[in-house]
């Protein structure tokens, strides 16, 4: 077997003992192609092998990958199966072999179903959803020399989950606010060149918090 790889197609090219010649076979890798980095999850790339997973909001200067792993979890514990339910597939199968389907399916909901006293999907306490494993956040070296380049090295940045350039409109009345961020913010700016600042000032919603 051989195969011929470039950045858009593989060709494989095997042995058919049925046609006793090669046959050959082209594939198209599929692509997504964004312009510009996703504020949602909405706008991100889902990818995952089933335990661990990832939404990537992408970014080129700087790209948000937002992990999650099958383990981390909310809700409680709770036992799902019910042991004697499948003492009801003899009855099961008499219905489906006389053409009797809507009787089946009735006694399937009665017995596969939760425990007594299990919600599950319909009880947050129970069921609960997936949890946010972490942010890997992927800072590449800037390209563009115009502009201030605003970062948090106290790992703020990210706010509530969108990036600091949703906060920026040039207007002095707009407020960056972090939830439950804790007593220790830095943000630090840095200018494309040497330059003097006259002037500069903090605004904070919280007395004591900077």
């Amino acid at each position: 077997m051989k195969a011929i790889h470039n950045d858009k197609y593989t060709y494989r090219v095997t042995w058919s003992e049925d046609d006793s010649e090669y046959a050959g076979l082209c594939i198209e890798f599929p692509r997504l192609r964004f312009t510009k980095p996703g504020n949602s999850y909405h706008e991100s790339g889902p990818i995952g092998n089933g335990r661990l997973g990832a939404m990537d909001l992408g970014g080129i200067e700087q790209q948000r990958v937002v992990l999650n792993e099958s383990t981390m979890w909310s809700g409680g514990p709770y036992k799902t199966n019910r042991d004697n339910a499948w003492q009801c597939l003899p009855e099961v199968r008499k219905k489906l072999f006389a053409n009797d389907i809507s009787g089946a399916q009735a006694i399937l909901n009665k017995h596969f179903r939760y425990p007594d006293g299990v919600k599950g999907w319909f009880d947050p306490n129970q069921f609960g959803c997936y949890q946010i494993l972490g942010d890997l956040i992927v800072q590449y070296e800037s390209r563009s020399k115009k502009g201030i380049s605003i970062t948090s090295p106290s790992g703020h940045s990210q706010g509530d989950g969108k990036t600091i350039k949703n906060a920026i409109d040039g207007s002095s009345k707009t407020k960056w606010c972090i939830d439950k961020a804790g007593r220790s913010i830095i943000w630090q700016a840095a200018l494309p060149e040497k330059e003097t600042v006259k002037t500069y000032s903090f605004t904070s919603d919280f007395f004591g918090r900077w």
